[in-house]
Parts: C-alpha cells; structure tokens; sequence
C-alpha cells in the first residue's frame, strides 16, 4: 500500500501534575475524517519523573531567592528555578527522543505538548511570579528540545474535565457510535481526581436551560458536535489528605488539648502511627472489639468503630466544604447525571480498585461497583490491626497505604456528596450506573489522550454558551503570555 495511504503519526504529551510529571508517547494512523471510523491510538511509552513540577518553586533554595530584593536577586531566581525545570524535563526529553531514534522518526516534526494541570493552577493567586517564571521556564526548556512544540502551559480546570471526558468516550463509545446519529445523546459521564483538583463532565439536560448559562461550552471533534458541561474543583486527593490533618488538629486542639501533639486519628487502623508536620497522629484502640456479623452474612459494625467510622466522615466531609463552590444544587442537574452513566478515573479508580475493591488474588474486582459496599469495606478494616494489613498487603506502596482509609473517605465525599453519583439501590429508578475505570492493558485512561483526540479531529475551537455572541473561544491556558 503507498506510503501516502498508511502513514503512522506520532505525538509527545507531558502531563505536568501535582505529583509528578509523566511522558506519554502516542501512536495512530492517519485519520480520513467526516464518519470514517476515529483511529486506534496506541501508547508505546510512558515515563514519570518526580516530584510534581510546582514543587520547584516551595524549594527553600528557591523561596529564599525569590525573597531576596533587587534585579540581580530576581534574575538569579529565575535562573535557579531554570536550572531546576531543566533537571526535571530533561530526562523526560531525552526518553522521547531515544524512543524517535528507535522508531527511525524524525523528531522535528513530532508534536510535543507540556500541559500543567491544578499544581501548577494553584500558584496562583498568592504567587504570581513564581507562577509566571515556571511557566516560562518549562517553556524555554521544551523549545530547547528538537521536537515540534505546540502547546506548553497551564491548562484551565474546564480543560482537564473536557479531556478526560473525550478520553473515556474515545475509549468505550465513539468506536461503536461515531457514526450514528444519536452519538451525542449516548455519551458517558466522565468524573477524575487528581492530587490537586477534581472534574467532572457530562451533557446537561435541555429540558430546562437557565440553570446552565454560561456553564454550558460547545465542542467540536471532527464534523460531531455536543454540549457539554465542565466542572472543576480544589478538591484533589493529596490535597484532600492534608486539609484532613489540618481539619483533625483543629478540632483536638478546640478540646483544650494544645499541650499534647499526639492525636487519635479515626483515619487510621490501630497500631499505625504517622506523623503530620510536629503532630504525632495514631489509629483508635478498640479494645478487642471486633466486626460482627449479622444473619444474611453481612458485617456489622460494632459500637466503638461507629462511632470512630462516623467522626471520620464528618472530619472528612468538613475538610471538603471548606474548599468552596460545588455543583449547584438544582434538580436539573440532578437530573442530568442521572440521565447518565459515569466513568471514574485516576483517583477515583486508584482509591475504589487498588487497595480496596481487589479480590482475592489482589487483582480489581471486575462486578459491578457499589458504594455501599465499598464504604463497608472500608469502614470494616479499620479495626483490624496494622501489622496484620500491612503483612497482608505487602505489595502496597507503604506511603499510599499509610492513608489508604482517609483517601477512599475523601473520594466517597466528593463522588456521592458533591458530585452527586452514588446510586443507592441500583435497582430503583432513577438509575445511575458509575463504574471506576483504568483503561485497558497498555492503555491508561488518561486526559492526555482526549487532548491528542481534539488534536487529531481538528483542534476546534470551543465555546461557552454565553459567549458565542462576542465570539469568545475556549483557551485551554489559563496564561496566554506562557503560550
């Protein structure tokens, strides 16, 4: 077949998150266009370089510089922080490169985009230079490398959502619908967390509009066109954690108990301890009490780690709505997530499917996902003693571990309470199906693939609702000027 009829195409993304930044090398066919079936994109390469990027700039090397008046000492500043950018991407570069020279490309023309989600959305307000100098510096260190560089910045929290809603339809419903007329109205719901922010996206109801003006934003992939609407909020799982330390703390010490910095934490099975700042933080002790169960076989929890169970929840839930605005609580939109299956992914996949939800074999259940029983699950191995988990769990990041109750907690309150997605009884009207979801074997479900999609079909403009009549398009950063 000529060249001109198959030809592979390739892109670089980085995807320059809270924790840690990752290389994805991407892989597919040229694409014809119009109905002609979307290709299949292949990911040959990921690679992660830690810590997350907008740590540069806490440095205390960094802090201290940029503390230091004058235009000498700002200049130095910026040269320290580029000097640490430059030791952070550059061995991310060099794997996209080592991986073009494999594959006999010609790297010039590979595009390659550095993408900034919620850590690096954070600096701002409070540090608007240091926001403003690493941005430019990532800039600079990407035009150094000999690829095609089409974007580099900080991509809005609406950008993440629409991503990673593109990348779960491209995955589960556009293979089999992209030519149907009723594509749009078989879309999925998409909701993620990431270490700093979460996302949710659907399409709303239009049965009644006025709840979403200027909320509503109209993509374009290709020649399809939907209505979508995209949401983002402060409430990230790392981020999650800490405000739920700081949260526990406070309210010890509104207990009269500031001489003592040692704190019962219901976060945490007995015998695990973990320190937080100059906290020492320690799980519960039951004193022997253990799970009963009942008649059908089902757990129950016994006094002690009820009552433990519910400080942990309401611990957790103050933590989350200190954290501002959420979904509005209109029926409509009630209503529209309802209409709706949703796919959960990164954090809401790792906290439901890694540590909890596995089966006997440590492997993700495949059943159907309940929130009953995932808050069971969670709630019954509190009170088992940490050397028993941590023997039985071996395999386990020990890091992850250590908060593994405080993470699958935070991930319940922001997936039934704000977003709105638990089912209750599956089998009652309205149904709502929510299904944690990782990708497939070599494929991650990633945002970073919705971004090459909106790529491949075109790279069309987007629009809000309430700003087509000025004619003002979606930007994805949230800083032209580091474009």
């Amino acid at each position: 077949m000529p060249e001109s009829e198959v030809v592979n195409q390739y892109a670089f993304i980085l995807d320059a998150g809270s924790s840690g930044t990752r290389l994805y090398v991407y892989e597919w066919t040229r694409w014809s266009g119009g109905d002609s079936p979307l290709p299949e994109i292949r990911n040959p390469l990921s690679h992660k370089q830690t810590p997350g990027i907008s740590n540069m700039v806490k440095d205390k090397e960094l802090e201290g510089a940029y503390r230091a008046a004058g235009p000498a000492a700002a200049s130095a500043a910026r040269a320290l922080l580029q000097s640490k950018v430059d030791e952070h991407l550059q061995p991310l570069f060099e794997k996209a490169r080592q991986f073009a020279v494999g594959a006999g490309l010609d790297s010039t023309i590979i595009p390659l985009f550095v993408l900034g989600t919620a850590g690096i959305r954070d600096l701002l307000p409070d540090s608007e230079r240091q926001y403003n100098d690493l941005l430019s510096c990532m800039t600079q260190s990407s035009r150094n490398t000999e690829f095609n560089l089409q974007e580099c910045g900080a991509i809005s929290g609406e950008a993440e959502a629409l991503y990673g809603w593109i990348s779960s339809n491209f995955t589960l419903i556009f293979p089999s619908l992209w030519s149907s007329g009723t594509l749009a109205s078989k879309t999925l719901g998409y909701a993620e967390m990431g270490g700093a922010s979460a996302q949710i996206a659907f399409s709303p109801s239009r049965a009644v509009s006025e709840p979403y003006n200027g909320v509503v934003w109209k993509v374009r992939l290709g020649d399809k066109r939907f209505e979508l609407f995209l949401g983002s909020y402060p409430l990230g799982m790392d981020k999650g954690v800490e405000l739920y330390f700081e949260t526990l703390i406070a309210e010890h010490l509104k207990g009269g108990s500031s001489a003592h910095m040692l704190v019962t934490d219901p976060g945490k099975p007995p015998g695990l301890v973990k320190t937080f700042r100059d906290w020492t933080l320690e799980g519960p002790i039951y004193n022997g009490e253990t799970i009963a169960t009942s008649t059908t076989g089902t757990p129950k929890l016994g006094p002690q780690v009820g009552l433990v169970v519910n400080k942990l929840a309401s611990i957790i839930a103050s933590a989350v709505n200190s954290e501002g605005p959420r979904l509005p609580s209109l029926s409509e939109f009630d209503a529209a997530i309802k209409a709706h299956d949703f796919i959960g992914g990164a954090n809401f996949w790792y906290s439901t499917r890694t540590l909890f939800g596995v089966d006997d074999e440590g492997k993700p259940k495949t059943t159907d996902f309940s929130f009953a029983e995932f808050r069971l699950e969670v709630f019954t191995t509190l009170s088992v003693p940490w050397d028993r988990i941590h023997e039985k769990l071996r395999h386990a990041n020990p890091v992850y571990l250590k908060d593994a109750w405080i993470k699958a907690m935070w991930a319940n309150e922001v997936l039934t309470r704000q977003f709105r997605l638990d089912d209750g009884d599956p089998r009652n009207p309205p149904r709502l199906e929510f299904k944690p979801f990782d990708g497939y074997v070599g494929m991650e479900l990633t945002w970073t693939m919705g971004r090459l999609v909106h790529f491949i079909t075109g790279n069309h403009a987007t629009q809000r609702e309430r700003d087509e009549v000025r004619g003002v398009q979606f930007r994805p950063f949230l800083d032209a000027r580091a474009a």
